[in-house]
């Protein structure tokens, strides 16, 4: 037998105290039709919802605003079990339907007839994008990317590095890599060489060094010469040149163009000894900064402030001794970055020890 039940309990206002609802009326018709009959208060906004397991509910596709007088509204269903309620809201409105509740750029019978979201939650999903965002950007409103990672809050549909977060904070697009708040990208690269110094004290003829950022590359040659800390860096330095632009710019490291950002640039050399033989290895570490915005057909800057601290430490404990070393704060300066007209990436700006 076939169950349908109004659950009169379950009239619920959404926003604050408000006064009590009369009771509805469920009334019968033929077959599987059935009438719900209620007191519309005036300027009272009246949505009915249904569930079929009092789990999930979904809305009728109506709103229905109160004058004192009885509202009608007709369905049928050919479910076993069906419950029904009703929720309402005192928010003023003369236009229930074209009204927007949650402020979420949908109208309450777009919510509930087209997009099937919550007309009283600006973020149905909750993933931290408002409904009217994903709908408007061709993201899914009711996956907050547990089923498909692009709609969610991190996700990049358009591949630019810029994650829909980012993108719905500044207003851009996040389906078109061509519009993108400007953010900061930053590339890092790493050398290392070592030579192994023979008993006799000469070299052993090999200067070998890599680097780590994308793509990775090595370099090995012979060097017969003596080496020392400035020999070893200017080598690394001549070997891997950052790159004009970034190489990637969608697989870069992508800040947001505001607050701060640490980052930091190294140069270490080293001795150490290794049976009768002796080893020298030198490291390297720097950063690079671009800055991307769209493409304009204007020339555009941005400036930055630059705070400097270095980290000091005696000859002696560069040869491996122990000692602590001395923090020396630096200079405070202003950095400009600037991007060309009909470019999206500025001029760089590397941190060097």
């Amino acid at each position: 037998m076939k169950s349908l039940l109004l659950l009169l309990a379950a009239a619920m206002p959404v926003f604050g105290q408000m006064t009590s609802q009369p009771q509805a009326i469920l009334t019968h018709g033929a077959g599987d039709t059935v009438n719900l009959d209620w007191q519309g208060l005036a300027a009272r906004s009246y949505f009915l919802q249904y569930s079929e397991d009092l789990r999930t509910w979904n809305y009728f596709p109506a709103v229905e605003l109160g004058a004192d007088e009885t509202i009608s509204y007709g369905f049928s269903s050919t479910a076993d079990k069906f419950f029904v309620r009703l929720q309402y809201t005192d928010e003023p409105t003369d236009d229930p339907e074209n009204a927007d509740f949650d402020g979420d750029g949908l109208t309450n019978l777009e919510e509930i007839s087209i997009y099937h979201t919550k007309p009283f939650a600006a973020d149905t999903d909750d993933d931290g994008l408002s409904d009217g965002y994903e709908v408007q950007n061709d993201l899914d409103p009711k996956d907050d990317g547990s089923v498909a990672f692009n709609n969610g809050l991190f996700g990049d549909p358009d591949g630019d590095g810029i994650s829909n977060l980012e993108e719905q904070r500044a207003g851009t697009n996040p389906q078109s890599a061509a519009d993108f708040p400007p953010n900061i990208v930053t590339e890092i690269r790493s050398g290392m060489a070592h030579v192994e110094v023979l008993g006799g004290g000469t070299p052993s003829g090999e200067f070998s060094a890599y680097r780590y950022w994308h793509p990775f590359q090595t370099f090995t040659a012979n060097d017969n010469t003596p080496l020392t800390p400035l020999s070893v860096a200017v080598r690394l330095l001549s070997k891997f040149n950052f790159d004009a632009i970034p190489e990637n710019i969608a697989t870069a490291t992508h800040i947001p163009l505001s607050g701060d950002y640490r980052a930091g640039a190294h140069a270490g050399f080293n001795v150490w000894t290794s049976g009768s033989n002796s080893v020298k290895a030198a490291s390297l570490l720097q950063t690079r900064f671009w800055v991307s915005a769209p493409m304009m057909p204007t020339n555009r800057t941005f400036k930055f402030l630059k705070r400097e601290r270095s980290t000091s430490v005696a000859a002696t404990q560069q040869l491996g001794t122990t000692g602590t070393p001395t923090q020396i704060p630096g200079a405070t300066t202003i950095v400009t970055l600037s991007i060309p007209a009909y470019a999206s990436i500025s001029t760089p700006l590397t941190l060097e020890p």
